[in-house]
């Protein structure tokens, strides 16, 4: 796969020139994020009631395996602060060095920082680690160094064996990501990639993904940024937006990106609601004729019934962290995203 840049950690805007051929442009952020948003991230990364860390797959277990085009493998989730503990950072390290990633010890440090979470995928035969994810529950604003922006899941690393590759795995991570953003009210799902490579990103994005724009007011020095809004634009500017110079620059890079959400200054603490339990039924395997008919059927009812109430849950999730009903849109994005990702994870025996 590709490889991507890490953000930054301070709080100072950087200069920065985007490909091309447009001109320098600094970019500067006004306003900082709101305390509740704050709160409201790290109501993702912890557990309030436990004091440990989410698994951003947890109750998303359909999506942890995928066994298909020959594949068995498995998704798991790891808090960065247990990386070496729970995988062990060489093995990570191997795996981006095959696929050309330049490990230097800031790249590792990323992976470790209490934001992060490592997606490692293992082969279920062999139990080697084949593929990998290094994201970051953040701010949109992070890529630039600015705490500024809407909440997000932003894609730092993204790494295929390469002999695992062109048989929809890395397509099957990144559902299971949009799946978990979604789950957890982030607004965006964000991916970037280092200059170098963007053309194979953007071929990646292309082909096997849906949805996601190019966004210049985020990136960083030296990458490309591709994003996708995961709940409903509003023409309500809002505190976290960028500032009103670089928005001819925003509708430049990106139509969806300069339409902000309403309500995130409201002065209330956002509470998490409880986790969506996913237990789609994918049927029994075997059977022919009329018995195997009817038996299709009721199969299929099952899993209109496990969509429909999983489609209510997050439209309560929705309407209780932002105050409204969801837009037809936003339910044809979640029908899509729920179908792509269902026909993905189904297993065989």
């Amino acid at each position: 796969m590709f490889k991507v840049k890490g953000g930054a950690g301070g709080g100072a805007s950087k200069s920065k020139s985007k490909a091309h051929g447009s001109t320098l442009q600094t970019k500067t952020v006004a306003h900082e994020a709101s305390a509740d948003v704050l709160v409201r991230l790290r109501s993702v990364l912890r557990d309030a009631n436990t004091g440990t860390d989410r698994d951003l797959l947890a109750s998303l277990t359909p999506f942890c395996l995928f066994q298909r085009n020959n594949l068995d493998v498995a998704l798991k989730c790891h808090p960065g602060a247990r990386l070496s503990k729970d995988v062990g950072a060489h093995k990570i390290k191997a795996l981006l060095n095959k696929v050309g990633y330049d490990c230097a010890e800031d790249r590792v440090a990323d992976m470790r920082e209490p934001a992060s979470r490592m997606i490692v995928v293992t082969d279920n035969k062999t139990n080697d680690v084949v593929a990998a994810a290094h994201v970051r529950v953040s701010l949109q604003g992070e890529l630039i160094g600015a705490m500024a922006g809407d909440p997000c899941l932003i894609v730092l690393e993204l790494a295929v064996d390469p002999t695992y590759q062109r048989k929809g795995l890395g397509k099957h991570m990144m559902s299971a990501l949009e799946l978990s953003a979604r789950k957890y009210g982030l607004d965006h799902l964000m991916l970037c990639a280092s200059d170098e490579v963007e053309a194979v990103a953007r071929a990646f994005v292309n082909s096997k993904l849906k949805g996601f724009v190019d966004d210049a007011t985020w990136a960083g020095d030296g990458e490309a940024l591709m994003s996708k809004a995961l709940v409903a634009p509003t023409v309500k500017a809002v505190a976290t937006a960028a500032p009103a110079k670089d928005v001819a620059m925003k509708e430049e890079a990106s139509p969806e990106s300069v339409l902000e959400r309403a309500d995130v200054e409201e002065k209330e603490t956002l509470s998490m609601p409880q986790p969506v339990q996913l237990k789609f039924d994918f049927g029994p395997v075997g059977g022919t004729g009329e018995c195997q008919e009817e038996e299709d059927d009721e199969d299929d009812e099952d899993d209109e019934d496990e969509t429909d109430r999983l489609m209510d849950e997050l439209c309560e999730m929705y309407e209780a962290q932002h105050g409204t009903a969801p837009t037809e849109e936003v339910l044809a994005q979640w029908r899509a995203t729920l179908a792509d990702a269902a026909q993905d994870a189904a297993m065989t025996a």
